[in-house]
């Protein structure tokens, strides 16, 4: 039976970690709850235990990497506890161009920490630093590589298809021109669905998991298929994407 996907939410931003949590499993939203900073990581999870729908994952925000670049080795060590690696990348806009030799320490360190590890599930943030960030994944990354909130080029993206990387959607993405003929032109095998809540909102709310329906919905528009169709879609790519980083995982 196919499930809900929100492959990037920040429960760490939310005022009740337990609250969500169950709402979570009660929605049966399959949800990676991704952090800006390991810190963060380890707040979250000693406030919330993974369930059957939950998975908690560590990371350092690359807009973080001057005030958290501290916290680069205890990002490092905490990798061998989760599979799930995110938010991490590199972020080229105006604000943060300055620190993009810090980011992309912090960025290469953390993806060759998870080479050495294999198997491992990246939530990537990389905005206007695309290139970059292809170059510094490469072409055989041994794990999932998941580009979050992706607005760069159309060449780009088809490189980074090229190499197996997937594309998580949002609601912002598939109501803008740019965002439409990004989806369009991927192939529908590498496409799934994430809120980023609560940076972005719903109904004049922070969006929740389970607001990720609006995305299936829009989707479904956009490729002239049923929201059942669009569902099954997503939890089959979700599923590719897991066996996918489990095919690198050794022993």
């Amino acid at each position: 039976m196919s499930r809900l996907v929100d492959t990037h939410y920040h429960l760490e931003l939310v005022p009740d970690f337990r609250e969500m949590a169950r709402g979570i499993e009660q929605q049966r939203v399959y949800t990676v709850a991704v952090s800006n900073a390991p810190a963060v990581y380890v707040r979250m999870r000693s406030m919330v235990q993974e369930h059957r729908y939950l998975r908690l994952a560590v990371g350092l925000h690359p807009e973080l990497a001057v005030s958290h670049g501290h916290q680069l080795s205890q990002c490092l060590d905490l990798m061998s506890d989760t599979a799930y690696v995110g938010e991490i990348g590199l972020d080229g806009s105006p604000p943060f161009r300055a620190s993009l030799p810090a980011q992309q320490r912090i960025f290469s360190a953390i993806v060759d920490r998870a080479r050495v590890l294999r198997g491992k599930i990246l939530s990537v943030h990389s905005r206007r630093a695309e290139t970059e960030v292809l170059a510094t994944i490469g072409p055989s990354f041994p794990g999932t590589v998941i580009f979050h909130w992706y607005s760069g080029s159309l060449a780009n993206a088809r490189q980074a298809v090229d190499t197996g990387c997937y594309f998580s959607i949002n609601t912002a993405m598939v109501t803008s021109s740019a965002g439409q003929r990004l989806i369009q032109a991927l192939p529908k095998d590498r496409i799934l669905t994430e809120t980023d809540g609560p940076f972005i909102t719903t109904r004049g709310r922070p969006a929740e998991p389970g607001d990720v329906s609006e995305t299936v919905q829009a989707l479904s528009t956009l490729y002239n298929a049923s929201a059942a169709e669009i569902q099954q879609l997503i939890w089959s790519n979700f599923q590719q994407a897991l066996n996918l980083a489990a095919s690198h995982r050794v022993g």
